[in-house]
């Protein structure tokens, strides 16, 4: 550390020198790791191109989140989840549970689940529980201390699951994350039920909206045919299956390519089959300012093959690069569980339960 000028000089030459250049040379041929599924519908010069910046005012679009948070202790598990429904042009429309019985979603559904400390524990009849609490997983079996790790994820999915199917409409319903997650942290049996349940509920006015795209390699695959690797190649110097994402890919494609004003950006339509259930998603390239190298990248996910772009393209985003109607749910979805956890501890501290040690930085809702 006796770098000239100090740590903070030793850095800035690390990174001159040595991680960006790393960062930009790109290998000339590769093979993605893991080959998608997923088939582009069209040739490369109709799946890429600008959105219409005259489009028309979208018209109202809704967006909905859950949010969970769980309380650990010696005793069990408590978690508690929460669902929220927020309009572009109305705001919150509702949230379940809420305080406020004029806000309060139709929704009957389990939003707390608990599982008890010991090895097995019998099942609670159905008259001595309550409609809101879960004391057994979606397929039935009772919970118990095995599935710490994975009920709140299972709590918040159904209860997310059970609100879609209770959209009313034809309005277009924005929905944050992929319409079919894949689950596989969750035993067999519960994700069959949970994704059999979410196939039945999803329709083609919901559009998931992906924005974390570092592990995704959909596009990838999607351009590895040869003859797509060829146009690719002459139209923008790279093969495109040496990056190990879609993130990586469209990164490149932006910042080396787009020149500005820069525009908003499509790519797609691509094509798979998840759960024996067609699935059309493509993506989109948005600049946060006509005249500033910075970019957000989305996936966006649907049952209709047509297109989706212009109304999710023209949505006004936030820092973090998602559409402001989706991040007013997650915020709303967010304080309601947060709301709702600290009732909960006061509760639990006066009857004697104490909670176990936890990491403040893992203990944020999500």
């Amino acid at each position: 550390m006796s770098a000239r000028g100090g740590l903070s000089e030793l850095l800035s030459g690390l990174v001159a020198k040595y991680i960006a250049f790393q960062f930009d040379s790109l290998p000339l041929d590769g093979q993605p790791t893991i080959l998608e599924e997923s088939k582009l519908l069209n040739n490369l010069d109709e799946a890429l191109g600008e959105l219409d910046p005259q489009v028309q005012d979208p018209g109202e679009i809704l967006a909905m989140d859950g949010s969970s948070r769980s309380f650990l202790s010696s005793r069990g598990l408590v978690s508690v989840s929460s669902v929220a429904l927020v309009s572009n042009i109305k705001g919150v429309i509702g949230l379940f549970p809420s305080f406020e019985q004029s806000r309060t979603l139709d929704l009957s559904d389990p939003f707390i689940a608990v599982v008890g400390g010991f090895r097995s524990s019998s099942r609670i009849e159905d008259f001595l529980g309550s409609p809101f609490v879960a004391n057994y997983s979606t397929d039935g079996t009772t919970l118990s201390p095995e599935v710490i790790r994975t009920l709140e994820s299972e709590l918040r999915f159904g209860l997310e699951t059970s609100f879609m199917s209770r959209v009313k409409g034809d309005r277009l319903v924005l929905v944050d994350g992929p319409l079919f997650p894949n689950l596989l942290f969750l035993p067999k049996s519960h994700r069959e039920k949970l994704i059999d349940a979410r196939k039945r509920a999803v329709r083609k006015n919901f559009v998931g909206i992906v924005k974390r795209l570092n592990a995704s390699k959909i596009l990838v695959s999607a351009l590895g045919d040869p003859e797509v690797i060829r146009d690719f190649r002459s139209k923008f110097g790279v093969n495109p299956l040496v990056f190990s994402s879609d993130e990586g890919l469209l990164t490149y494609l932006a910042m080396k390519n787009l020149k500005p004003p820069f525009r908003v950006m499509k790519i797609g339509p691509i094509q798979r089959t998840l759960y024996d259930t067609k699935v059309y998603s493509g993506y989109l390239i948005i600049p946060f300012h006509p005249y500033v190298k910075k970019f957000s990248i989305l996936r966006i996910e649907s049952l209709q093959e047509g297109d989706l772009w212009e109304k999710v393209g023209t949505l006004p985003i936030t820092g973090d690069g998602i559409p402001k109607v989706l991040a007013m749910s997650d915020k709303a979805a967010k304080e309601m569980s947060n709301a709702i956890y600290s009732l909960l501890i006061s509760s639990l501290t006066l009857n004697g339960i104490q909670e176990s040690f936890y990491s403040r930085l893992e203990g944020a809702p999500s």
